[in-house]
């Protein structure tokens, strides 16, 4: 499945088919693994890169986003699997993206090692600041440091995918 693919995910989940996975996927850990994500703030992200076992968590996981805490299926995980996607997206200047973009933006980690981001990209409610799945796209304007290529494929509304609503500030009490 392509990157773009791999957002329409099922309804509900197979857990029987994602523990399969897992363990497929745990198997294979150090190759390069899609996984995707059904979260409430973000909608649905995919994230492929070498998939990495955390010593603190033992969990696997890909950048920050773990797969099988507690030794099962990550509460919003919907799939696992080789990364075979191939972007179709045009490398686009952060400056020409918007809320609702769907992107494949690639990051460059110290700790992470090279991933990328497949989402809908999202705007905070205050700001033209823009998120895909956690991690900045854009910043006052400016490109993330650790941001290294942005592919747009085109508006979530064209592409039959559902874009959440802008970003909202999170509530802090200090």
């Amino acid at each position: 499945m392509n990157a773009v693919e791999s957002l329409r995910i099922p309804a509900k989940r197979n857990l029987a088919a994602l523990r399969a996975a897992i363990e497929e996927a745990s198997a294979s850990e150090g190759t390069l693994l899609r996984a995707v994500f059904r979260t409430a703030r973000y909608g649905v992200v995919s994230v492929a890169g070498q998939g990495q076992r955390s010593a603190v968590m033992n969990a696997l996981g890909i950048a920050n986003h773990f797969i099988d805490p507690g030794a099962k299926p990550a509460a919003e995980l919907a799939a696992v699997g080789p990364d075979e996607a191939e972007d179709s997206g045009e490398e686009t200047p952060i400056a020409e993206l918007a809320h609702g973009d769907v992107v494949t933006a690639a990051y460059e980690h110290p700790v992470y090692g090279d991933f990328a981001i497949t989402a809908v990209a999202l705007a905070a409610a205050d700001s033209e600041d823009l998120w895909v799945g956690g991690w900045l796209l854009r910043a006052a304007g400016a490109l993330p440091p650790l941001l290294r290529t942005v592919h747009r494929h085109g508006a979530a509304a064209d592409l039959g995918i559902d874009a959440p609503s802008r970003l909202q500030a999170l509530d802090v009490a200090i």
